[in-house]
C-alpha cells in the first residue's frame, strides 16, 4: 500500500514538473502573431516596417473589400516609401482563397508577391515563387491582371491560380482607391505646411527627361505653379520648385542630395546664390557650383513643364 501510494506520488510530482516545464517552453518559444508577421514581411521587402494597419475593415469600411476580388486583411508601411497590402483572393478551387502580400513600390512598382495563406486549395504548391515573381514582378500596379491574358495560369492549378490573380487584384484596386488617395491628402499636407501657404489645384500635366520625371504638377490662383521633379536614378533625388512670373521663388529638396542637405546652411546659400529668382537658363551659374547637374536638369524639366501651359499627359 506504502509503495503504491508512493509511486502515485511520484508521478504527480512527475505531472506537475512537466506541466511546469511546458508552461516555461511555451512561454520561451511563443510567437505572437505580429512576429510571425514581421517574419514573413521580411521576406516579402526588406525594409524595416513603419505602420501596421491589421483592422482594415473597421478603418476603411467597404473600401477593403471588393466583390469581383475579394477582400484586405493587412496594410503595412515601409520606412523606403514602399507599403505591403496583405488581401484575399477569391474564386479558388472549391469555393476556396488565396491570400498573398503584395510589396508596390513609392513608383507603383510591384516590388514581390508572396503567398500567406489559403483554404481549400489542394495543388497551391504549383503556384510557385518563381511563377509570381514572372507574373507580377517589376510591372505597375495601374490596373486589373487578366488571368490566360495578362497572366499565364500557374501548371495544373488554374483554380489557385484565378484566386492568387484576384488577391494580387484586389491589392491593386486598394493601392489605387486607398493608399494613393491617403498619400495625395499627405502631399498636400506638406505641400501647404513647407512649400507654398496658398490653395493648390493639382493639374495632370506630364514630361521626362532621359534622368528625370515630372511627378506632380499644382497651380494656385496668384498664378504660381509648384511643380514637383524626381530623379529616375537611384539616388532617387525629389524636390519641389515653385515658379512665378518665369522666375524661381522657392525650392524645397525632400530626398537626394544627402551630403548637401546635410548641411542647412550651405543648402539655403547655395540654393539663394544660384537658383532663387533666376529664369531658365540663369541658374546654376553661382560662385558654388555645389549642384549643377543633375539638379540643372530636373530644374529644366521642371521650367519645360511650366511653359507648357495646358498640356496633359
Amino acid at each position: 500500500m506504502k509503495g503504491s501510494t508512493k509511486a502515485v506520488l511520484v508521478l504527480v510530482v512527475i505531472a506537475l514538473c512537466s506541466a511546469l516545464l511546458l508552461s516555461v517552453l511555451s512561454d520561451v518559444l511563443y510567437v505572437s502573431d505580429d512576429d510571425k508577421d514581421n517574419m514573413k514581411l521580411k521576406s516579402v521587402h526588406a525594409s524595416a516596417v513603419t505602420e501596421r494597419i491589421t483592422n482594415v475593415s473597421e478603418k476603411y469600411g467597404e473600401a477593403a473589400e471588393n466583390e469581383k476580388y475579394g477582400s484586405v486583411t493587412g496594410v503595412y508601411r515601409c520606412e523606403d516609401g514602399a507599403v505591403i497590402i496583405k488581401a484575399k483572393g477569391t474564386g479558388g478551387y472549391s469555393g476556396g482563397w488565396v491570400e498573398t502580400y503584395v510589396a508596390i513600390g513609392k513608383d507603383g512598382v510591384i516590388l514581390n508577391v508572396v503567398v500567406s495563406g489559403n483554404k481549400n486549395q489542394s495543388f497551391i504548391s504549383s503556384v510557385k515563387q518563381s511563377w509570381l515573381d514572372g507574373q507580377f514582378g517589376g510591372k505597375y500596379a495601374d490596373g486589373e491582371f487578366v488571368l490566360n491574358v495578362d497572366v499565364s495560369p500557374a501548371s495544373g492549378a488554374s483554380k489557385s491560380s484565378n484566386a492568387t490573380v484576384n488577391s494580387v487584384n484586389m491589392a491593386i484596386y486598394f493601392y489605387n482607391n486607398v493608399i494613393k488617395n491617403e498619400e495625395a491628402l499627405e502631399e498636400e499636407n506638406y505641400l501647404k505646411s513647407n512649400v507654398l501657404n496658398e490653395n493648390l489645384t493639382k493639374k495632370n500635366k506630364f514630361s521626362e527627361s532621359d534622368n528625370a520625371i515630372i511627378c506632380g504638377y499644382w497651380e494656385s490662383a496668384s498664378g504660381k505653379a509648384v511643380v514637383a521633379v524626381k530623379s529616375k536614378g537611384e539616388e532617387n533625388a525629389k524636390f519641389y520648385i515653385v515658379i512665378s512670373g518665369e522666375k524661381i521663388l522657392k525650392i524645397v529638396i525632400v530626398s537626394g542630395f544627402e551630403e548637401l542637405r546635410s548641411n542647412e546652411s550651405l543648402l539655403n546659400k547655395t540654393l539663394n546664390s544660384d537658383y532663387i529668382g533666376k529664369k531658365k537658363g540663369e541658374y546654376g551659374k553661382g560662385d558654388s557650383g555645389l549642384l549643377a547637374d543633375p539638379f540643372d536638369e530636373m530644374v529644366d524639366l521642371a521650367f519645360e513643364c511650366y511653359g507648357n501651359i495646358g498640356e496633359v499627359a
